[in-house]
């Protein structure tokens, strides 16, 4: 048997990340947030539900297929990056941003960590994948009906309230100047 050429895979993973990405910023006008990655999703999910089915054909069988399967993937990877970035700036208040992304984190690395210490198939562990990109589905559609309720992402307070003020403006405090000096102080516009 011949040895798959590595970094002519990579090479096309990366190639399909990237499309993904310039694909998301030329379509940035076209399609909303959300809606983009609705696409993403359900495109992730078929993506993997190609791969669990390539992965129960024989070795030869499956190359091609599974190859496809993860270039599509990739690609969608490339679209969910800089959308999700959109979106997680509108929804997540900028005060709670670093522990919110944060806690993204946890389940992340826990769902990694349970798979790499179990023993389980490659095909199981593509449906597993499958299966949650389609919980992701249904979150962004819960997430896509909130909004059409509602206004706003998700029923988030737009950045801006009425009239020019910005939503986040941080009050004028008096401030003591000694301990000013030992804490620092805060920045405002009248500082600029």
């Amino acid at each position: 048997t011949t040895k798959p050429p590595h970094g002519v895979i990579f090479a096309l993973f990366m190639m399909a990340c990237m499309c993904g990405a310039s694909t998301s910023t030329l379509t940035g006008e076209l399609a909303k947030t959300t809606h983009r990655l609705l696409a993403t999703f359900a495109a992730g999910f078929i993506a993997f539900a190609i791969a669990s089915q390539a992965a129960y054909r024989t070795y030869g069988e499956n190359l091609g297929l599974s190859l496809s399967a993860f270039l599509l993937f990739e690609f969608c990877c490339g679209v969910y990056f800089p959308s999700v970035g959109v979106l997680k700036s509108e929804v997540v208040p900028e005060q709670v941003r670093g522990t919110v992304y944060n806690l993204y984190r946890v389940p992340l690395n826990t769902i990694v960590v349970s798979l790499l210490l179990s023993s389980i198939s490659m095909a199981t562990c593509f449906k597993l994948n499958a299966l949650l990109l389609l919980t992701a589905l249904v979150c962004m559609a819960g997430i896509v009906y909130a909004s059409s309720m509602t206004s706003g992402v998700a029923g988030v307070v737009p950045k801006e309230k009425s009239g020019n003020v910005p939503y986040d403006e941080v009050p004028k405090v008096a401030e003591d100047t000694e301990m000013a000096s030992i804490l620092g102080r805060r920045r405002t516009n009248d500082d600029v």
